[in-house]
């Protein structure tokens, strides 16, 4: 297991990160990166998200049956929303899920509304632009009865950056019928740390499919997702392929737990190692 050692308060908020007017504000370079992350105008997608350090820059959404907003939106918004916030994870896990509850640099809320089957990817971005900053979101996916929706989230920093902190909650909720396949893409850098809490709760009849894709070197990396098949016949799997660089230190797992009759799960691993520290993968 990685050793935390991280000091969060050697990181400089996100808040306090300069803010870019919108999206063509950003060098070519970094945009040619994006592209690399799937966020090009010549690909067909039902909603987009993309957060530069604290701030969303594009969020907005292309079909009936679709929800996206900013996740500090969507709570004002709803009360109801607190049945899902901080229900799959607990606030007070660890020092990272205190640092996101406690100062929170946005996030997105997604919700399919339900018998809404999208047919195209939703695709999100949470970037770091700025060196030295720690940013902490919190992401809310709602699957409503008997709706789809493929969910492809990037992350990465910018190609220049030193060292940067990025925490993520995210949170996935797949309602009865309902199916979620979710693929996380990681392009981070070589004194970037990296820590994702995620927590999932499928229903009777869901489906979670995550598959997590990390290529490029990272200082290193701890997570280990929860799922809680809490209804008959629901299922999940997990695919991760992974490359591993000298210098890295990858900690990856899964956790499934089977709450319920006939209830299945999966978890697969891809991984090339190029020479790094080491490599811990876990499964339960």
């Amino acid at each position: 297991m990685i050793k935390d050692s991280i000091d969060l308060k050697s990181f400089k908020s996100a808040k306090d990160a300069p803010i870019p007017k919108d999206l063509s504000e950003l060098s070519e370079e970094e945009k040619n990166r994006l592209k690399l992350l799937g966020l090009d105008e010549k690909l067909k997608r039902e909603g987009e998200y993309v957060q530069v350090d604290a701030i969303p820059l594009l969020c907005r959404k292309k079909i009936e049956g679709l929800e996206i907003l900013p996740i500090t939106e969507a709570l004002n918004k709803y009360d109801w929303i607190n049945n899902y916030y901080w229900k799959a994870i607990v606030s007070k896990k660890d020092k990272f899920t205190r640092a996101v509850a406690e100062d929170l640099d946005n996030g997105y809320f997604i919700r399919v509304l339900p018998n809404y089957k999208l047919v195209y990817p939703v695709q999100t971005c949470l970037y770091i632009r700025t060196d030295n900053t720690a940013q902490k979101v919190h992401n809310i996916v709602i699957v409503e009865e008997n709706a789809e929706l493929n969910l492809i989230t990037s992350c990465s920093v910018h190609p220049h950056i030193g060292s940067a902190l990025h925490i993520g909650i995210s949170e996935f909720f797949i309602k009865k019928g309902g199916k979620l396949t979710f693929t996380m893409i990681h392009v981070w850098g070589e004194k970037i740390s990296v820590r994702p809490r995620t927590g999932i709760i499928v229903e009777e009849g869901g489906t979670y499919i995550s598959t997590y894709i990390s290529l490029f070197p990272v200082k290193n990396i701890q997570t280990t997702p929860v799922c809680r098949l809490i209804g008959k016949d629901a299922k999940a799997s997990f695919v991760s392929i992974i490359a591993n660089y000298p210098g890295s230190y990858v900690d990856v797992g899964g956790e499934v737990y089977l709450e319920a009759e006939k209830t299945k799960a999966e978890i697969i691993s891809r991984n090339v190692i190029y020479g790094g520290e080491k490599i811990l993968l876990e499964e339960e």
